[in-house]
């Protein structure tokens, strides 16, 4: 499929439906306000295992805009990079092993549309319900299940070592590696509360188990509508509507991620904080924030095998790895947790460690 504006736009055209939004919302049952994103999309259930996402856009051609990289609508650019990730071996060749990594770890659309006020996509649904707690991403998992638990049982913790890197960190970063290498996919927000869990069985780590550590779960990449792609040699993103987050942030030194988002060509990884290619920053943020949350738990020093991985990803030597755990120690210590998980902030973390590993 070619790639330009008014093809992009026929494309998105053809699957304008009002009938078929209808019919959906007939058995449409909204999600409760904390379950909700922070995007203004209204999230909820259409059956026992669909999940509907709804986004207010009045689609029109000034919603994809062609300046070098072609920019799009939030709420359209999340519908096409989801195309793009679920159809993915239609359009490049994976392997075998590929395959069923971006099967198993990528949360795939079941189906999408548009209607002239509103954009939809339909997906598996998620989550999963622990102590009569509903989680559905791997920050709840982890703050409010796994670090309190091996808080209480800390001889556990080389055990959990070996199931988190394996479980967990391992394959998101081999389909992130994937995904980048193939389509030079970015996610750019990858918050763990974007990292979305679906219900599954695990057959090992019994130990764990026994403790309460609740591992039947796989993790999603999810919420793609800040991602971008390149396709057909056309970079695909995100209009930046709020102009002046992204100005701001620049003046103050948050440009990584909001730069790799927004901006047509991606220095970082290039020319600027080269210490890391050009696919590492979204592994990167999850590393970030699950030190962060460490940090919380205060387990932060006794993660050897996370260090260890760590620093063989990145190529670092032990002082790399000492000034990498001394930024995020630092941040820490300035904010409040919550706000780390912000885009300006988490940008910002990265920008200081861009700093400090270049000297």
């Amino acid at each position: 499929m070619k790639v330009n504006k008014e093809k992009l736009y026929q494309f998105f055209k053809t699957y304008e439906n009002q009938e078929k939004f209808d019919n959906y919302m007939k058995n449409f049952k909204s999600f409760s306000k904390n379950k909700q994103g922070k995007s203004g999309a209204e999230i909820g259930s259409i059956d026992k295992k669909t999940v509907m996402k709804i986004s207010k856009i009045k689609f029109k051609q000034n919603s994809i805009i062609d300046n070098d990289c072609l920019f799009l609508k939030s709420q359209i650019n999340e519908i096409f990079i989801n195309y793009i990730l679920t159809n993915l071996e239609k359009f490049t060749t994976l392997n075998n092993k590929e395959l069923r990594i971006k099967n198993k770890y990528l949360l795939k659309s079941k189906d999408f549309g548009l209607t002239k006020e509103r954009a939809y996509i339909l997906n598996d649904k998620i989550g999963v319900v622990i102590d009569k707690k509903y989680m559905t991403n791997l920050n709840e998992i982890l703050v409010l299940n796994h670090f309190p638990k091996i808080q209480k049982n800390p001889y556990l913790i080389k055990r959990y070592q070996k199931y988190f890197i394996g479980k967990i960190i391992r394959p998101l970063d081999f389909l992130l590696s994937i995904l980048n290498k193939k389509v030079k996919f970015y996610h750019t927000d990858l918050k763990l509360e974007n990292i979305f869990i679906r219900e599954s069985t695990i057959k090992s780590y019994e130990d764990l188990k026994e403790k309460g550590v609740f591992i039947n779960f796989t993790p999603l990449l999810s919420d793609l509508d800040k991602s971008r792609l390149t396709f057909n040699n056309k970079s695909i993103l995100p209009i930046d509507d709020k102009k002046i987050i992204t100005k701001i942030g620049k003046a103050l030194g948050y440009e990584p991620l909001l730069s790799l988002r927004f901006d047509c060509k991606v220095k970082y990884g290039k020319e600027k904080c080269i210490k890391f290619k050009q696919g590492d920053f979204d592994i990167l943020t999850i590393f970030i924030n699950v030190y962060l949350l460490l940090h919380k738990f205060k387990l932060k020093d006794l993660f050897e095998e996370l260090d260890n991985y760590v620093k063989n990803r990145f190529q670092f030597c032990e002082e790399d790895l000492l000034k990498f755990k001394n930024v995020i120690k630092k941040e820490f210590n300035s904010f409040s947790i919550i706000d780390k998980t912000k885009p300006t902030k988490m940008s910002g973390i990265i920008y200081q460690l861009c700093k400090k590993l270049e000297y």
